[in-house]
């Protein structure tokens, strides 16, 4: 019998829960790294996030498998931002979604595809690691600061001012990010093949 190419009720309450894995996965990551690494954490956190996310993400997109996880995935990870008060990420979100989605194209072969899930989630991950200073540099330190849900203490700011407004910084932070994402995806392949494939969970 073959299976249907539209997303099914189940299929998006299964979506609906391992993007709140990832998105608690990351948050926990994240607060690891700032608690390890202090102020070097606004330049790593994005990447680790991305790694150690990864590969939930992956086992997601086999397991459903349809057109719209990556865009739902995304989409839903926005909303937390919007919840906390700062709709301002859809600017950079909504975009970022539409892009992974694109490139899960055509949708049958990608989202059995290694490369194309890595791609589409590095690319994810970058924009998502990106978001701050993105906003910063577009809306402005002093809106995005009065915005904020929670405000950074004093020596935060200043570094986040000075990594925000230095190429090279948004540089390093993006391309840890995607890197992040693409070896995360690698291990969470060797994982994927080693319990869930054996398990019959995920079919490839």
């Amino acid at each position: 019998m073959k299976q249907s190419s539209k997303l099914t009720i189940r299929d998006l309450v299964t979506i609906g829960i391992f993007t709140v894995l990832i998105i608690m996965f990351g948050l926990i990551v994240s607060m690891v790294s700032r608690i390890a690494t202090g102020g070097l954490s606004i330049l790593i956190s994005g990447g680790l996030s991305a790694f150690f996310s990864a590969p939930i993400y992956l086992l997601l997109s086999f397991r459903v498998g349809k057109r719209g996880v990556a865009f739902l995935n995304a989409l839903l990870r926005s909303l937390m931002y919007v919840i906390m008060g700062v709709p301002h990420v859809l600017l950079i979100f909504i975009p970022a979604a539409i892009l992974a989605e694109l490139i899960m194209t055509p949708p049958a072969t990608a989202y059995k595809s290694l490369g194309k899930t890595s791609l589409s989630w590095a690319v994810f991950s970058t924009f998502n690691a990106l978001h701050g200073p993105l906003l910063f540099v577009m809306l402005g330190a002093k809106y995005m600061m009065e915005k904020a849900p929670h405000s950074p203490s004093t020596e935060r700011l200043a570094l986040m001012l000075n990594y925000y407004y230095n190429p090279w910084m948004i540089a390093l932070i993006g391309g840890l990010a995607f890197v992040g994402g693409l070896v995360g995806c690698l291990m969470g392949w060797k994982l994927l093949h080693k319990h869930f494939v054996r398990a019959g969970l995920v079919k490839l």
